[in-house]
């Protein structure tokens, strides 16, 4: 296994994750608003249903599946941010610059102080090794 691809194949999925879960939760608003069951209070996406109305299984389903999805999105990035904070607060930016802001290797340069492109694939390199 290649421990390098790795890290930054998982550093890349973070932007990723976050457009993810932006569909998602827009996905169960959307849910929400046309099939959630009538006279229902305030949804609780974490507890099923309970109600003395008839509600439609498939719609409680669906919806428990977005909240199930929502929560795996979102603990693979707090997941990526735990493993980013255990860096140097520099690295860290680097890798944040790099992978998930996709800034262009310029821009990077120029936020971290470095002159060089050459240096800054230097310190990326040194900084994506830590998280192996």
């Amino acid at each position: 296994i290649n421990y390098f691809d790795a890290a930054e194949n998982t550093l890349r999925s973070r932007s990723m994750l976050e457009k993810a879960l932006k569909n998602l939760m827009r996905r169960q608003e959307r849910i929400m608003r046309h099939n959630a069951p009538s006279g229902y209070p305030s949804l609780d996406t974490s507890k099923p249903y309970t109600s003395t109305k008839s509600v439609n299984a498939e719609d409680c389903i669906e919806i428990a599946e977005v909240a199930r999805e929502i929560n795996r999105t979102k603990d693979k990035i707090d997941e990526i941010d735990s493993v980013l904070q255990q860096l140097d607060p520099q690295d860290a930016e680097l890798l944040r610059l790099w992978y998930i802001e996709r800034k262009s290797k310029e821009e990077i340069a120029e936020q971290v102080n470095y002159a060089s492109r050459t240096s800054i694939y230097d310190l990326r390199n040194k900084a994506v090794y830590q998280l192996e």
